[in-house]
C-alpha cells in the first residue's frame, strides 16, 4: 500500500471512531429543573414588565405566545394596575 492511501485510510478509520464516540457520548437520560421556591412580599412588576417585553418582541419577530400563555400573562398584569 502507498503511503497516501494508508493516510487516506487511517483518516476515514479516525473520522468513523470519532463519530461513534462523539454519538454514544451524548446522555440518553434528561435531568428534570429543580422545583423553585415561590418568595412571598417582593412586588412582582419588575419580572413582569420584563415578560411583557419579551411578549412583544416575540410578537414583532412573528414567534409570539400562544393565547393562552398571552391571557395569563395579562392577566397577572391587571392587579399591578390599581396600585
Amino acid at each position: 500500500m502507498k503511503r497516501s492511501s494508508k493516510k487516506i485510510l487511517l483518516s476515514f478509520v479516525f473520522s468513523i471512531l470519532l463519530f461513534a464516540l462523539l454519538f454514544f457520548a451524548q446522555p440518553t437520560t434528561h435531568h428534570s429543573s429543580p422545583t423553585l421556591s415561590t418568595v412571598a412580599g417582593t412586588d412582582p412588576q419588575p419580572l413582569l414588565a420584563q415578560a411583557i417585553r419579551l411578549k412583544e418582541a416575540l410578537s414583532f419577530l412573528g414567534s409570539s405566545l400562544s393565547v393562552v400563555d398571552e391571557k395569563r400573562l395579562l392577566a397577572l398584569r391587571k392587579p399591578l394596575v390599581g396600585r
